[in-house]
């Protein structure tokens, strides 16, 4: 039995807020199904027509249909667990929102795949490593490690939310999937946590699981996408394209810096009694339905989401 299960305390020791309830989420989880359409004029190189800022995004994408799938299976164990009907809703949706996500990057890949770029082979590896996963890890490690994992979307939605310029020159149809998937993954990004503080209901050691498992994470995170991106760059030609990496470099950690601006956020993790929505940016997701439901105002990118 892992450590992580070892302390499993009796039902009053969950935490005074938990006992009001199990939910502390600052939003509602909607749902938007939404068909983006990657159509013929889509290509890898989608934002502003630069290959390394275009993979760099296109690498992550790639980790999104096995990994969101693997989040959606580490929280079912733990639904009978759930006595909050606000939070069992919010589980719920969630899990649909996932889904959606998993099919619309799956044929945002495909369109990665018809321009030559080794999308379903790498695809195939996250699939295969988080089964391995499965097997190895018990069920609250598994859980933990979506905790961590939410968290790092959370922060790079937020990081793309607050920086409307990351998206400056970006294809319509992939600004609108970036934004439609930044807003909800903001919506939902209290959900697992607050379910991992049902199904470790000692607060000691759920702060010591939770961070524990960041740190776990982190590391393989960056390595993977790097590797990634570093896979994608040598098919599609531009391995030695060395403008295209400086300018991948100066989006990342200089102007806008998308990874730097979102330091604070990610290392506040790490702080006792953190909660997701310490760092409320629910304007953004007011905002981008405010805009995706007026289409007499809605920029293009936003239409989709209102059809």
């Amino acid at each position: 039995m892992s450590e992580m299960t070892q302390t499993i305390a009796p039902e009053e020791a969950i935490p005074a807020a938990a006992q009001e309830s199990q939910s502390l989420s600052a939003k509602e989880i909607i749902p938007r199904n939404i068909d983006f359409g990657f159509d013929e004029t889509v290509h890898y190189d989608w934002l502003d027509g630069c290959p390394g800022r275009s993979n760099l995004l296109n690498a992550m994408s790639l980790l999104f249909p096995a990994g969101e799938t693997f989040f959606i299976d580490s929280t079912r164990p733990f639904l009978k667990d759930v006595t909050d009907k606000k939070l069992k809703k919010e589980i719920k949706n969630f899990m649909t929102q996932e889904a959606i996500h998993t099919r619309e990057h799956e044929a945002y890949n495909e369109m990665l795949e018809r321009d030559g770029l080794p999308a379903k082979k790498i695809e195939a590896e996250v699939w295969r490593d988080l089964e391995m996963g499965k097997k190895v890890l018990n069920k609250y490690q598994q859980l933990g490690i979506t905790v961590a994992l939410e968290h790092w979307t959370a922060v790079l939605a937020n990081g793309l939310l607050s920086n409307p310029e990351a998206l400056d020159g970006a294809h319509p149809a992939m600004r609108s999937v970036w934004l439609w998937h930044a807003v909800e993954e903001s919506e939902h990004k209290a959900v697992c946590f607050d379910l991992m503080r049902v199904a470790i209901k000692d607060k000691k050691e759920f702060e010591k699981a939770r961070k524990r498992a960041l740190r776990m994470v982190s590391v393989p995170f960056m390595a993977r996408t790097f590797m990634y991106y570093t896979r994608l760059m040598y098919a599609s030609g531009n391995l030695f394209n060395f403008k295209a990496h400086w300018s991948t470099m100066t989006y990342a950690w200089g102007k806008p810096g998308i990874f730097r601006k979102m330091w604070p956020e990610f290392k506040a993790f790490f702080k006792d009694d953190f909660h997701p929505w310490d760092f409320d940016n629910s304007e953004y997701i007011e905002k981008w339905d405010a805009e995706a439901n007026s289409k007499d105002e809605a920029p293009e990118a936003f239409l989709i989401a209102a059809e």
